[in-house]
């Protein structure tokens, strides 16, 4: 009979669980052909099994809830009236409350808080403003939390993001700090003064998942590599297009070389080395055959780039399924 692990000694024994599994360990451990493990290892690969169990089971629970919210009478007709526009009204009707506790709820199942600024904060690097406006939380609320389920529960769970945080804006006092007020302005904070269609709520919610992702695997590493994809836009070019945007019916956009666009989703993303990362995984995971098979092979090289950092961050829940799930085509 093999030697349980001396740091095992201290779990419980007078757990069930604790005896079944030594029992199971014991009748593996005399069978002929199995390989000796020692009980540490064992246990470890039954608890990862257990873990990945209860991870499904929660995500399959967290979007039944959120599911049985969303066909309630009361949510339906807010996505008519806000996000579809397929329902009038003559006076504008007001988001309903429940919405918020709602979102909260979902949250508080994924170990995550709602907290709301209601007060300005300024530094030298940047100025958040508070969120004060409490129709306009539960419509922005509303329009989010579609879009959490988008994510399986091991997701957030290995984010452990803590909390969302509701504000009214986050402004650059300083360009000096770029790099802070942009780990501000993506570091779970959402903007009731500055997102206000669903298409900027929910852009907002998927840039913002992208450059934590970036920052947990070192985003100056893999700013390097994706810069290796691609090349860098000469400064007159980006000139011309910061021109077109702020006169668009010059058509400056027809005098730059097409080689220059190789690469990019848009002219944005040609001036903005960071928001060209946030559009492509933005697609990839709303639109993932838009760019994993794009007629440009650098988009098609810098979607797989994200969709293998994606991967490895969530290995349990971002899976063959789940992709499918978001409409990606498999490879024939």
């Amino acid at each position: 009979m093999n030697n349980l692990h001396e740091k095992d000694k201290f779990r419980s024994p007078e757990s069930a669980r604790h005896s079944q599994i030594v029992q199971n360990y014991l009748e593996e451990q005399e069978r002929p052909l199995n390989k000796q493990v020692s009980f540490a290892r064992y246990l470890s690969v039954v608890d990862k099994e257990e873990d990945e169990e209860d991870h499904n089971l929660r995500d399959q629970k967290m979007k039944e809830m959120i599911n049985e919210f969303l066909a309630k009478s009361e949510y339906r007709y807010f996505k008519a009236y806000f996000i579809d526009q397929t329902a009038f009204d003559d006076a504008r009707p007001e988001p309903p409350k429940s919405i918020r506790t709602e979102f909260e709820r979902i949250l508080s199942y994924c170990q995550i808080t709602l907290d709301v600024v209601t007060m300005s904060n300024i530094d030298s690097a940047i100025r958040i403003t508070p969120a004060t406006d409490l129709t306009a939380i539960n419509y922005y609320l509303g329009v989010l939390l579609p879009e959490l389920p988008t994510f399986p529960y091991s997701f957030y769970h290995n984010f452990r993001i803590g909390k969302f945080t509701m504000c009214g804006d986050i402004t650059l006092e300083s360009a000096k700090h770029k790099h802070h007020f942009e780990s501000k302005f993506y570091g779970w904070n959402f903007m009731i003064d500055r997102q206000q269609t669903p298409e900027q709520i929910r852009r907002h919610f998927y840039h913002t998942v992208c450059f934590n992702l970036m920052k947990i695997y070192g985003y100056e590493e893999f700013d390097y590599t994706w810069s290796k994809l691609t090349h860098k836009v000469p400064e007159y070019v980006v000139n011309l297009l910061i021109e077109q945007e702020e006169h668009p019916e010059d058509h400056v956009d027809d005098k730059i070389n097409p080689k220059f666009k190789q690469g990019f989703l848009s002219a944005r993303c040609m001036i903005d080395p960071l928001l060209d990362k946030l559009e492509v995984f933005y697609m990839l995971v709303n639109q993932p055959d838009s760019v994993i098979y794009h007629e440009d092979k650098i988009i098609c090289e810098k979607a797989n780039l994200l969709k293998d950092l994606i991967e490895r961050f969530d290995p349990e829940g971002i899976t063959v399924e789940w992709w499918r799930e978001r409409g990606l085509t498999p490879k024939k």
